[in-house]
């Protein structure tokens, strides 16, 4: 297989608003000015001169030259929404704390539970060191909400870890 480069890549293709399209066409598999790749697991994958991958790494090769260091995380937690400004390079870790909020998760906001003991909202979040840091106990999942934005700005400065 041949090394990809960038500009093979964007002889290949053309970006447009979070989406490759086909600009040439090889054996006859993806005919031009069709978007490219098929949907699996959420994310969109494609096969680009024997190179098979994601389609947001694609993009992000596409627009820096080079491939990304770590995981591309999808800032605004859609797996489809593959524009440019909604993908940034990160560290696996810094990827897992951009999740938004689990499917078992019951209370509708991340890092909140009801704790049945202490009756009442317990708000926390997970440090720079990787452990739990408790927030505190509160008696309305707003204000428990509040206090854990408060409490991860302070530490992360940013709202990506929310």
């Amino acid at each position: 297989m041949v090394q990809l480069t960038q500009e093979m890549l964007r002889e290949f293709v053309v970006y447009s608003d979070g989406k490759l399209f086909c600009r040439k066409s090889r054996r006859g598999h993806v005919f031009i000015g069709n978007e490219i790749g098929t949907v699996a697991n959420g994310y969109r994958r494609a096969r680009v001169l024997g190179h098979l991958d994601y389609v947001h790494r694609f993009i992000w090769f596409y627009h820096h030259g080079a491939w990304p260091v770590g995981q591309i995380d999808h800032i605004n937690h859609d797996r489809m929404d593959n524009r440019i400004e909604n993908l940034r390079d990160v560290t696996p870790s810094q990827n897992m704390k951009n999740i938004g909020i689990v499917p078992k998760n019951t209370s509708g906001a991340k890092g909140v539970y009801w704790h049945k003991k202490a009756k009442c909202f317990t708000a926390s979040y997970k440090g720079k060191d990787g452990r739990q840091v408790h927030v505190g106990c509160f008696p309305t999942l707003e204000y428990a909400a509040i206090a854990r934005q408060h409490a991860v700005r302070s530490v992360y400065g940013s709202e990506l870890y929310l």
